[in-house]
């Protein structure tokens, strides 16, 4: 889904058809971007379409299935293919006269097999890459060469000079909580010991004990919401000096 002016503007389904799964039987030309507000198809034609986004007065779109970038005026209805990439594409956003995008391997050949991309290349990529939007060039990119296939989304960060991939080796893994809904870290300065929960329930009933939590400030923004960095400290990750070379 694409927002304009905060409110959702553009949709992409991957067929026009009610019928479960029979989007498949067209899946290479069966895609289209539609208009929420008048109902009305904008694209079509499309290899199951992605990450539609609204930027500059344009609407931009990943024709996944194809491998290509496109950008299309709502005003004249011209669409104009801004590029080819190596892969079946997910997430796409800008930075500046850049756009980052994400490329992917295909797993199921029975869902995926029989896109326009696996005839124009003969091994896909999974990364993500960044394309000058003012040439349609690709200006640099990188590769997931083992332990990735897909992306799902792309999100710039400004201002992060070194983000962090959490996984299963790492204590801080067990503090980010996400559900369907919303995604947040809990503070670890608010868990207690089990010794430590013993001598605070020992003391129920006691008149002026009141509750001995104590909140850490430093861990709190401004939304009220604990930092990461605080809480990647206070389990106890410590900081590698190592570069990414280095790993």
């Amino acid at each position: 889904m694409a927002s304009e002016s905060g409110k959702p503007k553009y949709v992409t389904a991957l067929g026009m058809t009610d019928e479960p799964g029979a989007w498949r039987e067209r899946k290479a030309t069966g895609g289209v971007v539609v208009d929420i507000d008048s109902d009305e198809i904008v694209l079509d034609g499309l290899a199951m379409p992605h990450s539609p986004r609204w930027h500059n007065g344009n609407l931009w779109v990943l024709n996944s299935g194809a491998g290509e970038l496109i950008v299309m005026d709502p005003a004249s209805g011209r669409r104009d293919v801004v590029c080819q990439l190596p892969g079946y594409l997910r997430g796409l956003c800008f930075a500046g006269p850049f756009a980052l995008i994400g490329m992917c391997k295909i797993r199921e050949k029975h869902l995926f097999g029989g896109l326009p991309i696996q005839q124009r290349v003969a091994q896909l990529t999974c990364g993500v890459a960044v394309v000058d939007l003012r040439t349609g060039g690709v200006a640099g990119q990188f590769e997931f060469t083992s332990g990735c296939e897909e992306l799902y989304d792309v999100l710039f960060l400004a201002g992060i000079r070194r983000g962090t991939i959490l996984n299963l080796d790492k204590p801080a893994v067990r503090d980010a909580v996400t559900n369907p809904d919303s995604s947040y870290w809990l503070r670890p300065s608010r868990e207690r010991s089990i010794e430590a929960a013993s001598e605070i329930s020992s003391t129920e009933g006691v008149a002026g004990t009141g509750d001995t939590q104590e909140t850490n400030q430093a861990d709190i923004d401004q939304n009220g919401a604990p930092r990461l960095p605080s809480a990647v400290q206070d389990v106890g990750v410590q900081s590698e000096s190592k570069s990414l070379l280095d790993s």
